[in-house]
């Protein structure tokens, strides 16, 4: 199925739209936590650091896929350097999306942990945070190094097939919940 060039730039207006009020809702909502946590409650605490620590590296990621998105995808790229230009905020993107929602489900854990009164559960709460760190971690190096160590010849490997196979991306993408293009 193809696409037209209209379709293609409605598609990406819709998803700089979208990114765009997911960025504007989610440091609306940390502001709030942090205000209510250190103004309010007036104990802010590393639950509420390592959140404000995601919502960085979310506005990092949601940079990276508004920038990917204005400069036409991959669907108006007329150059090598466009596309390793365009390859690397690809990388930006992806790595920004794992490490966010990975700080995201240490910050929950932090403050589950605060709750919570059962050994038990501290057990679970922490093999379940390492579990995820080290999922995340290892998602993280693999989009780095999937097509080998030279982010210069990223592209290039992608494009005559030197990159690792599409079992092993989807495995990735299906373990951290995330959509390969």
């Amino acid at each position: 199925m193809t696409h037209s060039s209209a379709d293609l730039a409605m598609a990406a207006e819709q998803q700089q739209r979208i990114t765009i009020a997911f960025l504007v809702v989610s440091w609306i909502f940390i502001l709030l936590r942090i205000w209510t946590r250190t103004c309010i409650i007036r104990s802010f605490g590393w639950d509420d650091a390592v959140m404000l620590l995601a919502g960085l590296t979310f506005t990092v990621f949601c940079g990276s896929v508004w920038l990917v998105e204005a400069s036409g995808g991959t669907s108006e790229i007329t150059s090598a350097d466009d596309l390793q230009k365009v390859t690397k905020w690809v990388i930006v993107r992806e790595t920004g999306y794992l490490m966010a929602i990975m700080l995201v489900k240490i910050s929950l854990a932090i403050f589950f942990s605060r709750i919570v009164v059962r050994r038990s559960h501290f057990i679970i709460i922490y093999v379940t945070v390492a579990a995820n760190i080290v999922s995340s971690m290892s998602a993280f190096f693999y989009v780095i190094f999937r097509c080998g160590p030279n982010l210069e010849k990223y592209a290039v490997n992608e494009i005559i097939g030197r990159c690792q196979s599409r079992q092993v991306d989807y495995f990735f993408a299906y373990q951290q919940g995330m959509w390969r293009e």
